[in-house]
């Protein structure tokens, strides 16, 4: 390439050189010639030739302090354009593999601002895919910003660049991401601590992949907030190896941004305990390896937590909820927070369990101050891989979905199963069974008929409990409250609130959630066919709707089978015993005193296996009464046989 002189006016960027230098070295690239030096006014281009012979060239141009935006594109001997930079930014990269070799053209273009640039020529790397490949293997050595085809990153340069020319593929671990992304790929040579922040003119999501830009496990730092909605900031140590820096935005969230990456000497241990931890960030995620570590600190939960682990510092800037959510695959976290590292007896808050297995979850209000947070093993024999997620929210709660009875999400399904998170609500609502003070969202049910509602808690983080109100937020409509709702009631809207049972219970609450509609069960009832007694007596569920439910069909949210409803008298104390035969479905056989009322359910049983005999036998007084043949789970249907047989009860005779 040919010299493009030698001025060195201020901003001169031959220091930010030197760290491209070692990072296009270190990846086994060979620099061809010297480093070049030009400086153009705003608009102004310039090209260089360029001897091209058949080895791929990585082509990077660096402009100074008052350099917006650079662009830089190559040309073939035919004068076709085979390479450019689609990057927005004071620095230009551009990798191609040619297909043709002799006299190339580099055309640089100060687009925006004006002064110094520098210019290097670097050669090795991958090949073209093929003879036939044309220009577009050129632009894949580039980078296309997808996982597929990463733009190269160098650590310590600036990027520029919109999301809205991605591809929505990929989602962060610490926000729901579903917009579309740009993916950078990063080779780090050495251990070394590199910080990204990211400015968007959007809510942005940085997050890191290592080794596998697909692999969502593969994730080792996720950020979604860093002091505002839109920055985003990682802190951390990068051993050896290929990372994936993947911009992205919160939920469906596009633009521009600028992406700023910096490069220091990395700690000589990492994570080395209380002497040098690194920082945790508000609404961030980070990553580690717990295997081959050393116990040095123990625990007040967990067994103790005498398995090794990792300390982080954490930084409140003042009195906030917290939440920190340890995940493990191959062992039990537990994780604790330390008012001084080094002393146990400075805990202040310790847990072992969350929402379900491989999960410790600890949420509370610390006041503001500087905190250790401990992701620890239960047990010495186990560790492994893990992440680590810290939220904050406002003391007083805020902004979380379904705070308030205005903006309560509709429950629109008959039957389900939610995650609901109190951690950033405020206390709108007191319910019975509750903790006064304790923060709340709230779910609204609408109901055209009359209604069969059951809910309930299956998983916790903290300790919450669920009511049912007929007017929002009056305690006085209150219909039911505690760990299970089981309710019928009128054609309406209700509310569904989950909040808090103990102080500071925070966090997520999963619960799921069945309505039946009573009026089919009411019509069926009406219909029902009187059940002959000693006899059997032929059916078939195939086709028919769901109008009941059964204690004992399975849960709540995977019942859904046809059903039948049959009617019976005794008219004395009677031993009644109802059998089915069912040779193609897994039935239940269910007893009901009122016939739409499932509180009114005196007996139930269900087959362990297709053709299994169902048997049911109560002690009746005498009355009408109802037998349900219906299945176990969803679309248990078929063809059955019933049976009834009522032996009156004799009483014994008084003793004398």
């Amino acid at each position: 390439m040919a010299a493009c002189g030698s001025n060195r006016s201020v901003g001169d960027p031959s220091s930010k050189y030197f760290s491209v230098h070692n990072a296009l070295q270190s990846s086994g690239l060979t620099q061809q010639g010297g480093v070049n030096r030009a400086q153009l006014a705003t608009g102004q281009s310039m090209k260089i030739p360029l001897d091209v012979a058949g080895q791929c060239l990585t082509i990077v141009a660096l402009g100074g302090a008052e350099v917006a935006e650079l662009e830089m594109q190559v040309s073939d001997p035919d004068g076709k354009v085979v390479a450019k930079d689609d990057t927005r930014g004071p620095d230009a990269t551009v990798r191609y593999c040619p297909e043709k070799h002799g006299r190339h053209e580099v055309l640089v273009k100060m687009a925006e601002g004006a002064g110094p640039f520098l210019i290097a020529t670097w050669a090795g790397g991958l090949s073209p895919l093929g003879a036939d490949a044309g220009t577009a293997v050129a632009a894949t050595q580039m980078g296309a910003g997808t996982c597929e085809s990463p733009i190269l990153l160098i650590a310590g340069q600036t990027y520029v660049g919109e999301t809205d020319e991605g591809r929505a593929l990929e989602e962060a671990g610490c926000a729901s991401s579903n917009s579309r992304e740009i993916v950078y790929r990063m080779d780090v040579p050495a251990r070394q601590r590199i910080v990204f922040d990211l400015d968007a003119q959007f809510d942005g999501v940085l997050y890191v992949r290592k080794g596998d830009c697909t692999d969502r496990d593969a994730e080792v730092a996720c950020n979604d907030d860093a002091g505002n909605p839109r920055r985003s900031r990682i802190d951390e140590v990068f051993e050896p190896g290929t990372y994936f820096v993947i911009v992205d935005g919160l939920r469906n969230e596009e633009g521009r941004f600028r992406l700023n990456s910096t490069v220091t000497a990395a700690p000589r241990a990492y994570n080395d305990k209380c002497s040098a931890p690194p920082l945790l960030a508000a609404s961030s995620q980070v990553s580690g390896d717990l295997a081959g570590g050393s116990d040095r600190f123990h625990a007040t939960c967990g067994r103790n937590a005498k398995g090794p682990e990792m300390a982080w510092r954490f930084d409140l800037p003042s009195r906030s909820r917290v939440r920190f959510s340890a995940k493990a695959k191959s062992f039990m976290p537990v994780v604790y927070v330390r008012g001084n590292c080094s002393e146990e007896s400075s805990e202040v808050i310790c847990n072992e369990s969350g929402m379900g297995p491989g999960e410790a979850v600890l949420s509370t209000v610390l006041d503001a101050g500087a905190f250790w947070v401990f992701a620890d093993s239960a047990t010495e024999q186990q560790a492994g891989r893990f992440t680590l997620q810290a939220d904050v929210a406002p003391e007083a709660g805020g902004g979380a979905r379904g705070d308030t009875c205005g903006d309560a999400e509709a429950l629109g399904q008959m039957t389900g199963q939610l995650d609901a998170d109190t951690f950033a609500a405020r206390d709108d609502m007191t319910v019975s069974c509750g903790h006064a003070g304790t923060a709340d969202v709230v779910y609204r049910v609408d109901l055209g008929r009359k209604s069969h509602i059951s809910a309930r808690l299956v998983a916790d983080e903290s300790h919450h409990v669920l009511a049912l109100q007929k007017s929002c937020a009056a305690r006085a409509s209150e219909l039911a409250c505690g760990n299970v709702i089981d309710q019928i009631v009128a054609p309406g809207t209700y509310f569904l609130v989950v909040d808090g049972a103990a102080e500071n219970a925070l966090g997520k609450a999963r619960f799921t959630w069945r309505i039946e509609d009573l009026s089919g069960a009411e019509n069926a009832c009406k219909a029902a066919t009187p059940l002959a007694v000693g006899r059997d007596v032929p059916g078939s569920t195939l086709g028919m709707p769901d109008r009941f439910g059964s204690t004992c069909a399975g849960s709540t949210d995977t019942q859904g089978s046809g059903d039948r409803v049959y009617r019976f008298n005794v008219a004395r104390r009677s031993e009644v015993t109802a059998s089915l035969a069912a040779s193609s479905f897994l039935g239940v056989l269910t007893i009901r005193k009122a016939c739409a009322d499932p509180n009114s359910e005196m007996g139930c049983a269900n087959s362990y296996g297709p053709g299994s005999r169902v048997v049911v036998s109560r002690m009746l007084d005498p009355g009408n009464y109802y037998l349900i043949v219906d299945g176990r789970g969803a679309k248990a249907e078929g063809d059955f046989n019933v049976h009834l047989d009522v032996t009156p009860y004799n009483e014994p005779p008084p003793e004398r």
